[in-house]
């Protein structure tokens, strides 16, 4: 009998990661069935596009060797719906159909070609480092955010893999803020390419660390056109994005001699009160050092409706400054720590945000013009 079974959580975990690789919205639907091959004592899980391709392998037991696809979506649901503390078993029944028990639910899928399925070669990378799991995934999520589509520059879509002051970094921009943040102690291969990585493949490269035990290692390697991310028993290939980066760091601002220096969860939690009455299509708030403490404010379109709180800081440039405080808001929590300084020579000029003391991560944020409060109107004129 062509079947075998496993564990319905290691299913249901490599199975959640694979739905994440196919396009719901693909034309062709054999990309969005995963490739199942069961032998030698392995469930081979296989989904892909036309740029990543991830790959788990689970301990099974299998009864008959045997290789089909089914509808990613529809099994990964499945597999996560039944209890994780059985089995499930997966058979491949005459019909062109996958048999899906568990418990005492059962199911039928249809299933497709297996042939018809498109498989990436083996991929030939030759710079590689070795990281842990998770603080690679917590690395991602610091700056992936910030990646974003720039007319005519398709590789910001993803963040730039690099070396900055000796140090492996990932940076990432949508063209109004950016971030780069370091691998902690992490040396650059020499020799190495600088490439800009996907962003499905770091989104789910981020949620195959977010997966990992505390201690688990990962090796991730690259070429000037692929990346290799090896974790357990799971393999993601992902092209790398086309383009040329600039040297951001000609972009970042000076250091000026007394930068703004705050708590993150302080002003955050004030934006969130003062950002009440902002309007939620291109939000603003202005920013005011004065007398140790910082002035966040902002009001509405029609001027009837505004809104201020003061916060703790050392501060001793008074000048306002307007920005975005979705950008502010994700900056923080990029750069993160108890105290976050600002480095600005002038309402108008580029913001450099960095952690104190500081862990090699910056971020810069271009101001918003400086706001005008619109006159409110009077009942007479409306």
């Amino acid at each position: 009998m062509k079947s075998g079974f496993c564990p319905a959580s290691e299913l249901a975990k490599a199975l959640k990661i694979a739905a994440q690789v196919v396009e719901r919205r693909d034309t062709l639907p054999i990309l969005k069935h995963v490739l199942i091959d069961a032998r030698d004592g392995e469930f081979t899980i296989t989904a892909g596009d036309d740029g990543v391709q991830f790959t788990q392998r689970l301990d099974a037991e299998i009864a008959e060797p045997f290789t089909c696809t089914a509808p990613a979506e529809k099994l990964s649901q499945i597999a996560s719906a039944v209890p994780q503390d059985k089995a499930i078993t997966l058979k491949l029944r005459e019909n062109a159909r996958l048999g899906v028990s568990a418990g005492r639910g059962h199911w039928q899928l249809p299933c497709l070609k297996p042939d018809d399925f498109p498989l990436m070669p083996p991929p030939e990378t030759g710079f590689s480092v070795r990281v842990m799991a998770q603080a690679w995934a917590e690395l991602i999520e610091r700056v992936r955010g910030f990646a974003g589509e720039v007319p005519g520059k398709t590789h910001f879509s993803g963040p730039l893999w690099h070396v900055r002051d000796g140090i492996a970094s990932l940076a990432a921009t949508q063209g109004h803020c950016l971030v780069s943040a370091p691998y902690r102690d992490l040396a650059w291969p020499e020799d190495a390419p600088e490439i800009a990585i996907g962003p499905k493949a770091l989104r789910v490269m981020a949620s195959m660390g977010a997966q990992a035990s505390a201690d688990e290692e990962a090796k991730f390697a690259w070429s000037e056109s692929l990346t290799h991310y090896q974790q357990g028993g799971a393999e993601l290939i992902g092209k790398t994005l086309v383009g040329t980066w600039p040297d951001y760091s000609k972009f970042l601002p000076q250091d000026v001699a007394s930068p703004l220096r705050f708590d993150p969860a302080h002003l955050l939690a004030a934006i969130k009160r003062v950002q009440i009455i902002a309007p939620s299509k291109d939000p603003a708030l202005e920013l005011t050092p004065t007398d140790g403490k910082l002035v966040i404010a902002t009001f509405a379109k029609d001027g009837a409706s505004e809104a201020n709180e003061a916060v703790s800081a050392e501060c001793s440039k008074t000048f306002p400054t307007a920005i975005n405080p979705n950008y502010l808001t994700q900056m923080m929590a990029a750069i993160g720590g108890d105290t976050i300084e600002v480095h600005q020579s002038g309402p108008n000029e580029n913001a450099l945000f960095r952690r104190v003391p500081s862990d090699g991560a910056v971020g810069m944020i271009q101001p918003l013009k400086t706001l005008v409060k619109p006159e409110a109107e009077t009942e007479e004129a409306q």
